[in-house]
């Protein structure tokens, strides 16, 4: 039996109109759309934006878009129950045992970071799925040598930041929301509240700006690209996190792939896609590193076909579970082989020029 707070029903009416806007061609690269994509999708992460959304296709880069999507003015609304407020749990110590002493031998010796304990032969058994995890921990982001700037645009809480920091890095965020802004302040992280046309840092302060589940966020993703382009120091590296549309959980459970999420995700992208405009806004370098996250996407849309919220994944039988975790699990050794239909895209490529 399914407990009434954990069904998630869409909000009943309509985005209001003089609230919406058309968006005629791909914001990412200009072309013309193939037609309508995926019809039909609400608010079930969060039961908060009333209204059914579309997403067209782009004929040329493949790239997807809310058309019509929430104005810039009114698009906070859709955030009214968003889960970046929650206090950070400070870092502290690393803990004990041989997974944690093989995790940060893995580190020290792939990353730089030293922590103890610390087994050298992390470096070598540490399984495939865990290094790619690990890897994604620091964000693909080496030891900084020196006073590095690390900026972290959508911020959240800080709870990244709270960890770099300890890590050695000269930590700064960007977060739109009061709530998370002030959770981020509590936790000692340097954060301005604002989006990236709201600061005033001089061109190349930073040696690296990550941007996780925010690019798809955007009304101008080639613009907030421009933009990080500008802070980085030559040589800088970005580093993005944003769901895959091309992904095999997209295929799967269709509007109910957990990844959708309208109308708070205005553009979503493929691997063609958001390589082509991270080269269009003069990054070089582009690489995509692995991701496997078959098992949770599974188990959220799942929970999401059945109606209940994503993270309501306790309130589906025991059995299903199981079954949507060997789903998921099938589909990340299917991703191994085919990494363009991870869940997840993540990329890291560098402003041109000698590195620091």
């Amino acid at each position: 039996m399914t407990s009434p707070a954990a069904r998630m029903p869409a909000p009943a009416g309509t985005w209001p109109t003089e609230d919406l806007e058309r968006v005629a061609s791909c914001p990412a690269c200009g072309g013309a759309p193939s037609g309508a994509w995926r019809e039909g999708l609400v608010d079930d992460v969060f039961s908060c934006a009333p209204g059914t959304w579309t997403l067209a296709r782009c004929s040329i880069c493949g790239a997807a878009w809310l058309d019509p999507r929430p104005t810039p003015a009114s698009v906070m609304r859709a955030y009214a129950r968003y889960y970046t407020h929650d206090a950070v749990s400070l870092p502290g110590s690393s803990g004990r045992g041989p997974k944690v002493a093989l995790r940060n031998g893995y580190l020290r010796a792939r990353w730089g970071y030293e922590a103890t304990p610390s087994l050298a032969l992390g470096r070598w058994v540490v399984g495939r799925r865990r290094r790619a995890a690990l890897d994604l921990e620091v964000r693909h982001l080496p030891r900084p040598e020196g006073r590095a700037r690390l900026l972290d645009v959508g911020c959240g809480n800080g709870a990244f930041l709270a960890t770099m920091k300890a890590r050695g890095w000269e930590v700064h965020g960007l977060e739109p929301d009061p709530a998370a802004a002030a959770a981020a302040r509590a936790a000692g992280i340097d954060v301005k509240r604002g989006t990236l046309v709201d600061v005033d840092w001089p061109d190349g302060t930073f040696r690296a700006v990550t941007m996780s589940s925010v690019i798809e966020h955007v009304h101008d993703p080639a613009g907030i690209l421009a933009a990080c382009r500008r802070l980085l120091a030559p040589g800088g590296l970005i580093h993005i996190v944003t769901p895959n549309i091309d992904s095999l959980g997209a295929e799967r459970f269709g509007r109910h792939w957990r990844g959708f999420e309208a109308p708070r995700h205005l553009v979503m992208f493929n691997r063609g896609s958001l390589a082509r405009l991270l080269g269009e806004c003069g990054f070089e370098g582009v690489t995509f590193h692995p991701r496997y996250a078959g098992e949770w996407f599974w188990l959220a849309s799942g929970a999401i076909e059945r109606g209940l919220a994503p993270e309501a994944v306790r309130e589906l039988p025991r059995e299903m579970r199981r079954a949507l975790r060997r789903e998921g699990s099938l589909a990340d050794r299917r991703v191994a082989r085919e990494p363009e239909r991870a869940e997840e895209l993540v990329v890291t490529a560098r402003r041109p020029g000698p590195g620091q």
